[in-house]
């Protein structure tokens, strides 16, 4: 899990660290401040040019100062409306508070985003025993007894053995196309140098294993409508991306025994996978106070595929989905939280001294704006590219993969540093390693 916090970290932090460079040189561009030359010897105007500015009246503006009273959004007596606070709009002059409609469209359960009277959550619906709501899919599904539902055999997978974000505009033509204006979409390209080294040392040390497995497939020339699921986990034999693994439980949801990534109605066709839209959520501890969530929407795999004797590898792999800035800012908000205490929890000290520049950078990742009723022009999909009248609030994220032959064989329960692909262990931690199903 270690390893995974790190690859989500480097997801979620690229913008700080782009940041970094952003912010690294406070010179004004265009100026020397190390050069003795000043204003009169780069300017070369005449002085008798200058005696005509005589006979004009320089006059200084009087300075407005703004008033607004409460509750109300007329004008601030400088030409300018009041605004209303967050959570309010602007009713005939008056900030009244914003009516949330509930979002419910292909919702069975979960939240609808917004509350009653009383300040108690509006569900989408409920789900009838033995079912029970998915939070990430707002699906009503059968139940499992955990952990004792989980699978005990899988179908053949591959192994991520290289991971790369489009770094031109000619790398990432192979990207999903989410504006519809024909290129595809990355947001990440501009931060391309900043996160392509942090995920080739992730690749380099193999001490993770992102498998994709190909549920019930056996053709894997033309295969129609089969669960293309995500697990997590290790490699047996470590550094090595390739071979036998073992997949982390936490894999799997805990209410369903079901894989907590999964494109449902997945399809090969000539030896061509094709994956989604799907939306996907992935949880990250990184403590026991602070589990940070990620939400992935309208989420789609395309790889040319192999199918081997052990596994499946893939080449020309493209991995593409959306993040919300609202995902991204709540994100950070959490780990701001933490990073205000005193002391500063050791899960998050190195995060901290990032969060004020990935705060003010976030706007370089946003390369989208989600299209709602009336808002983009007619004929336009779920997203446009951002401009001057459509501001950025999602980022399309791509990153190129292959996948190298795997063999799920077992299940790893990690103590401390010591992996348990066993009934024993050679060390004690914090309890005895549970035995593998």
């Amino acid at each position: 899990m270690k390893e995974f916090v790190k690859f989500f970290g480097v997801m979620v932090l690229a913008v700080a660290m782009s940041g970094l460079v952003a912010c690294g040189d406070d010179t004004t561009p265009g100026t020397d401040e190390g050069s003795d030359t000043t204003v009169e010897d780069t300017i070369d105007v005449d002085v008798a040019d200058t005696v005509e500015t005589d006979a004009r009246e320089v006059v200084e503006d009087e300075i407005c100062v703004p008033e607004c009273a409460a509750n109300t959004c007329v004008d601030n007596l400088c030409g300018v409306p009041c605004a209303c606070d967050d959570g309010y709009v602007c009713t005939d002059s008056v900030c009244v508070e914003e009516e949330c409609v509930p979002n419910c469209a292909g919702k069975e359960c979960g939240d609808s985003g917004c509350t009653d009277d009383d300040g108690n959550v509006i569900t989408c619906g409920t789900c009838v025993d033995p079912q029970v709501c998915v939070e990430m899919t707002s699906t009503c599904e059968d139940a499992c007894v955990y952990p004792d539902g989980l699978p005990t055999t899988w179908g053949k997978t591959g192994v991520v053995n290289y991971l790369h974000v489009p770094a031109t505009a000619d790398e990432k033509v192979t990207c999903f196309d989410y504006t519809g204006d024909g290129v595809g979409d990355c947001g990440l390209t501009g931060l391309a140098s900043q996160v392509n080294g942090p995920l080739s040392d992730m690749m380099t040390d193999g001490t993770m294993a992102i498998m994709f497995e190909f549920a019930g497939v056996a053709d894997f020339t033309t295969a129609a409508d089969f669960n293309l699921q995500g697990l997590m986990g290790a490699p047996v034999t470590e550094g090595t991306l390739a071979g036998d693994m073992l997949v982390d439980k936490a894999s799997y949801l805990e209410e369903t025994c079901k894989p907590m990534i999964f494109f449902e109605g997945s399809d090969i066709v000539d030896g061509a996978l094709a994956a989604g839209p799907g939306n996907f959520t992935i949880s990250v501890p990184l403590s026991a106070e602070l589990i940070l969530t990620v939400h992935m929407v309208n989420a789609q795999i395309k790889a040319d595929l192999t199918a081997g004797t052990t596994g499946v590898s893939a080449t020309d792999g493209i991995l593409s989905g959306v993040v919300t800035k609202a995902e991204l800012a709540a994100i950070i908000a959490s780990i701001e939280a933490e990073c205000a205490k005193d002391p500063i929890p050791t899960s998050v000290e190195d995060i901290c001294p990032y969060i004020a520049i990935a705060k003010s950078a976030m706007a370089m990742l946003f390369d989208m704006h989600q299209c709602s009723a009336g808002d983009c022009p007619e004929g336009s999909g779920a997203y446009i590219a951002k401009d001057a009248e459509h501001a950025g609030d999602a980022a399309s994220l791509c990153l190129q993969f292959t996948l190298a032959e795997s063999n799920v064989i077992n299940y790893a329960d990690v103590c401390g540093n010591t992996v348990c692909d066993g009934d024993e262990t050679t060390e004690t931690c914090a309890g005895d390693c549970p035995a593998v199903l």
